[in-house]
């Protein structure tokens, strides 16, 4: 299974893909350039890659604009589609994009506040393998 460049295991990307994939990332958060476009691109390249389905329907469902929910619906089905080889933190993100879609913004939350309690055990994990004297998070 490949990783993004956070180590974080991604399903159905192939290397163009993931580089597409966190070229999108960066637009958005940098608010430059098309990230759906880009996006897109990395979706073409690998159609099973379920986060970037999921960057995309999220991405359309920040715009907060009624206009944008159908194609986020849709992206969301997209991943859907690929969920039985999705990994845990894929299917996480899944089940929270649905409750979002769904106008559950406090059960999103909560299944988000989840899988960030997951990934941040899987990070002190490996800090303290890393560095065994470690006693404290960090």
């Amino acid at each position: 299974m490949k990783t993004d460049i956070r180590g974080v295991p991604v399903t159905g990307a192939d290397s163009l893909s993931l580089l597409r994939y966190e070229t999108a990332l960066n637009q958005f958060h940098g608010y430059v350039g098309d990230p759906i476009a880009t996006i897109d691109e990395a979706i073409a390249a690998s159609p099973g890659f379920v986060a970037a389905h999921l960057f995309k329907s999220l991405v359309l469902f920040t715009t907060s604009e009624r206009k944008f929910l159908p194609l986020a619906i849709a992206s969301l089905e997209d991943a859907k589609r690929h969920a039985a080889r999705a990994n845990l933190r894929e299917r996480g993100l899944i089940a929270a994009t649905e409750q979002l879609v769904a106008g559950d913004w406090h059960r999103a939350s909560q299944t988000l506040d989840r899988h960030a309690v997951i990934d941040f055990t899987r990070l002190w994990a490996a800090c303290r393998r890393a560095a065994p004297g470690l006693t404290r998070a960090p």
